[in-house]
């Protein structure tokens, strides 16, 4: 599991290291607010603490809201590997037509890779999400390591350092 640095159906597979880093930084930002608007705030009204209060949730329920993805995520990636094996594969990158400046780096991937003398085609992404990721940028057009799952139909890319 530790190779894997994403999926094509999920994209990104975080590490635990990353998540503890990103979480911590949320909350110091969110600490940062607090302290600056009890430092500046003469009366320490109700609206300094309810903003406070919500700046709170809103970070914690995003952070929540990322580790329980990816939670979820690497738990279909253990139940993929169980019968993965592991192969060459060609890819291609697909660019978003009119990127924003959200949408930058952002790439939708394509793997092609022969199993017995069959090629096999897969794409990024599902019917909900576009499989547009950031991941995908350090992947495209080259010769990558994957593992397949025949049974899932499903693809991991393995870290290439």
């Amino acid at each position: 599991m530790n190779r894997i640095v994403a999926s094509l159906k999920y994209g990104r597979i975080w590490k635990k290291g990353i998540i503890f880093w990103w979480v911590t930084c949320l909350l110091g930002v969110f600490f940062l607010a607090l302290g600056l608007l009890f430092l500046f705030e003469p009366n320490k009204n109700v609206a300094a603490i309810i903003g406070t209060f919500v700046c709170f949730v809103a970070f914690f329920s995003l952070a929540l809201y990322m580790i329980i993805k990816n939670y979820i995520n690497v738990i279909k990636c253990r139940e993929w590997m169980k019968d993965a094996i592991e192969l060459d594969a060609d890819t291609k990158g697909v660019q978003k037509v009119l990127p924003g400046i959200t949408d930058l780096g952002l790439r939708k991937l394509e793997v092609s890779f022969r199993i017995s003398g069959k090629k096999y085609v897969l794409q990024s992404g599902t019917k909900k999400s576009n499989g547009y990721d950031r991941i995908f940028s350090r992947f495209v057009d080259r010769k990558i390591r994957i593992l397949y799952s025949l049974k899932y139909n499903e693809a991991m890319i393995l870290d290439d350092k």
